[in-house]
């Protein structure tokens, strides 16, 4: 199996500078792009950083005596400092540039990085799978790996090598920083850095939803109770009309509650509908506070951490490589950033630290209706209501919304139907179950810390939008075997009649993960 060197990224422009050294923003487009995206969470408004000091005029009298005044004594001018305040003051301006500096270049090595590893967990090289073992996979049409993954040669599973190899150029000239492809279970392409754990931007609704599906399963949460019968507020307190949303409704996208949230962007601040302009249910909006408020659901109901409960019950099962407990970052109305962009809200936004490969596992489970060997993580009725049996439309061209899922109809790149987890300007988890294929797709992040936005703002502004995708998916259905390619699947009808949004925008781009412009934001 082969590993990929490092994937190219591009450089990104630093920010005009306005009057008195102020940062001029230019915040992301609205709603409005090209048909065919799916929104994600990644734009912010931008407000220049400062006003000028305002003019006095000075009475020349004043001047005059003032003038001869002697200078105050806190602040001499040079001539007046000895030898030994100017060294010392020359060597605070060195520290000061040299600390700047430092923290720079290592927010930049962070992004930059990407050293080629081979999907294992030490330096040993994985074993190849074996001519028997591939007939075998066929036969059970789904492998599940163990601790480690075992890559095959793509030629033995019916590939075509050249074609593949042509995905992987077109993939080097991105700003890919991974990308692995799983047949059956099997690996045929683990390129860049697959160990790295990135930040999940909005595929960490995906992840919260499959805990859900537990809750619900084990009888603990009805996915129709309300918002008021569960006691979920937030400060300042929801409508009555608010509080009727259930559970449904906010896995839905369509809880009518249309009010600040953590972890959003200014985008779909600018897109969101007037407060009280929908009842629950009757139309679709991405909508942050509901995805944040589902896990405080969760943890309600559950009695434990998100984090924790992800890593015996998720994690620990499928043998996670990378995942730990303590790589779900919490943000609430107390972090820095959201103090900054203006969000309001006693509901954390959650957000996973998690690798290609990890994701690749994720994505097989699902593929897998919720089954990991013999044992059943998510139950097999939440996996098919989640994706084609519970979505309904968005107004986005053919695509609509599970429970926190993508699911798209037949596209010209992609003739099969689909469901996808996506989220910061090119990050995603496609699940092509007519192929039996997943799809797992990252481009370098800096996590949610403030620098590392600040960085992936004004620095460098790593993406690889949607028409790249889409001509990446290309490619790799290229090399896809034709022998087992089905001459056409009719997309599943969703087993849910609730209406779509009335005068739905138009469907915007998904460079960003919950925003309706390309544009990344600090914060998501």
């Amino acid at each position: 199996m082969r590993t990929s060197g490092r994937m190219r990224a591009a450089a990104r422009p630093v920010p005009e500078q306005g009057p008195c050294g102020a940062s001029v923003g230019t915040g992301g487009t609205g709603v409005g792009q090209p048909a065919g995206r799916h929104p994600t969470e990644d734009d912010t408004k931008r407000s220049p950083s400062g006003d000028c000091m305002p003019h006095h005029p000075v009475d020349s009298t004043q001047s005059s005596q003032s003038s001869q005044s002697p200078p105050p004594r806190s602040t001499p001018p040079e001539s007046r400092r000895t030898p030994l305040q100017r060294v010392l003051r020359g060597l605070f301006g060195m520290l000061t540039v040299l600390l700047v500096g430092a923290g720079t270049l290592a927010v930049y090595a962070h992004f930059r990085s990407s050293t080629p590893l081979p999907a294992a967990t030490t330096g040993e090289p994985d074993p190849a799978v074996s001519a028997a073992q591939l007939r075998s996979f066929q036969a059970a049409q789904l492998h599940f790996p163990g601790r480690r993954w075992q890559p095959a040669e793509p030629a033995d599973l019916g590939w075509d090598a050249g074609a593949l190899e042509r995905a992987h150029d077109y993939a080097r000239s991105l700003d890919t920083s991974s990308l692995m492809v799983l047949h059956r279970g099997v690996p045929v392409a683990v390129w860049g850095d697959v160990d790295r754990r990135e930040s999940s931007q909005s595929m960490r609704k995906a992840l919260l939803g499959s805990l859900i599906g537990r809750l619900v399963a084990a009888g603990q949460l009805d996915l129709d109770a309300s918002l008021l019968e569960l006691g979920i507020d937030d400060e300042p307190p929801l409508t009555a009309s608010e509080r009727q949303a259930t559970v449904r409704h906010l896995l839905l996208s369509r809880s009518g509650i249309y009010r600040s949230a953590l972890y959003e962007t200014g985008g779909w601040k600018r897109a969101k509908p007037e407060r009280g302009s929908a009842s629950p249910g009757e139309e679709w909006y991405y909508n942050n506070w509901g995805f944040n408020a589902l896990a405080t659901i969760y943890e309600q109901r559950a009695g434990e951490p998100l984090h924790e409960a992800f890593a015996a019950q998720i994690a620990g099962p499928l043998e996670m490589q990378d995942y730990r407990a303590r790589d779900v970052v919490y943000l609430t109305r107390d972090h820095t950033t959201e103090r900054l962009m203006g969000n309001r809200s006693d509901h954390p936004a959650y957000v996973f630290m998690i690798s290609a490969r990890d994701l690749a596992r994720f994505g097989l489970l699902y593929l897998a209706g919720g089954r990991w060997n013999d044992a059943q993580i998510v139950p097999e009725q939440w996996v098919h209501e989640s994706t084609f049996g519970g979505a309904l439309p968005t107004g986005w061209g053919d695509t609509s919304w599970g429970y926190l899922w993508w699911v798209d109809a037949p596209s010209e790149a992609l003739p099969y139907p689909s469901y996808s987890a996506t989220g910061g300007r090119g990050h995603s988890v496609t699940v092509v179950p007519a192929l039996e294929l997943v799809i797992v797709h990252r481009i370098p992040d800096g996590g949610t810390g403030l620098l590392a936005q600040m960085f992936r703002r004004f620095v460098w502004h790593p993406e690889v939008d949607y028409q790249q995708r889409q001509r990446l998916l290309e490619l790799l259905l290229a090399a896809y075997p034709s022998e087992l390619r089905p001459s056409s699947v009719a997309a599943p009808a969703s087993e849910l009649t609730e209406p779509a949004a009335p005068d739905a925008p138009e469907r915007p781009d998904s460079g960003a993960s919950g925003t309706p412009p390309a544009s990344s934001p600090p914060g998501a």
